[in-house]
């Protein structure tokens, strides 16, 4: 596990960046992906807006606060585009309350049982919340927050991959410190339980959990501010075939500090 966790967070001599066009005069992030039929599935949320970022590297605008967003209209919308290597399919979540926030942000793929799921979060389906969604050829599905915590915004689920409708809701270090694993049933979210982790700050979660021979591995993040804004910081975290915690690694960012976000990841013949 050790060797696992200096490895991958070492940062790498070459790689690959798959960089979305524009669309439409949308803007281009958080892409999640999944293996799928034998080859990748990508899903891009596109955004009506742009954020311009501040740091010592990069500050083009003189601005002095982080993530500033600059658009034209009165609310943040967006569409998510799905593609693989030969095939773009814009996929429509229906419009729904009048709401600042409008669409299906930072989407997620997940399969259980041989069907592919894509989940994400929605400010516009329920007044005052923002909310998991979870869509499927079988329709859409609206979860609440767990009793316990009864948030107004739900945001960075962790779906587990062999456990169907299952995710790690969290790392929650002030009421519980653990993880907590959740199951969906009909729109209802129970806690299953916590599994004990041990673990300093502020810890969110950022992709699936993929299978692997020890157990699972997932990518969180957490946000720190440094420097005047806010940014990123990325760790994997192992678990076992129980979902106990296991290890996390060193924090880490892929290229730069600004406004990293990590919506997907796959293991296919050793390779992350």
């Amino acid at each position: 596990y050790t060797m696992i966790c200096n490895v991958i967070t070492d940062y790498a001599t070459t790689d690959i960046l798959i960089m979305p066009p524009h669309y439409n005069g949308y803007c281009a992030c958080n892409t999640a992906l999944v293996l799928w039929g034998g080859e990748f599935l990508f899903q891009t949320r596109y955004v009506s807006y742009m954020k311009h970022f501040t740091s010592k590297l990069f500050n083009p605008h003189g601005l002095s606060m982080n993530q500033n967003y600059v658009f034209d209209k009165e609310y943040f919308s967006s569409l998510n585009v799905r593609y693989t290597s030969d095939k773009c399919d814009v996929i429509d979540y229906g419009d729904r309350l009048p709401v600042m926030y409008r669409g299906l942000e930072d989407p997620r793929f997940i399969i259980w049982d041989d069907k592919l799921y894509v989940y994400g979060s929605r400010a516009d389906v329920i007044e005052g919340k923002t909310c998991i969604c979870i869509y499927s050829e079988d329709g859409e599905t609206i979860v609440r927050s767990p009793f316990l915590f009864n948030r107004d915004i739900e945001k960075n689920w962790m779906a587990i991959p062999d456990k169907p409708f299952h995710f790690i809701y969290g790392h929650v270090h002030d009421e519980v410190n653990g993880f907590v694993e959740v199951k969906i049933e009909n729109d209802c979210t129970k806690i299953v339980k916590i599994h004990a982790a041990d673990l300093d700050g502020e810890i969110r979660g950022s992709t699936p959990l993929v299978k692997t021979d020890f157990g699972y591995i997932t990518i969180v993040h957490k946000p720190i501010y440094k420097f005047g804004s806010f940014e990123y910081r990325h760790a994997f975290v192992l678990f076992d075939d129980d979902l106990n915690f296991i290890k996390i690694s060193n924090w880490f960012v892929f290229h730069n500090n600004i406004c990293e976000f990590c919506c997907g990841m796959s293991i296919v013949d050793d390779t992350v």
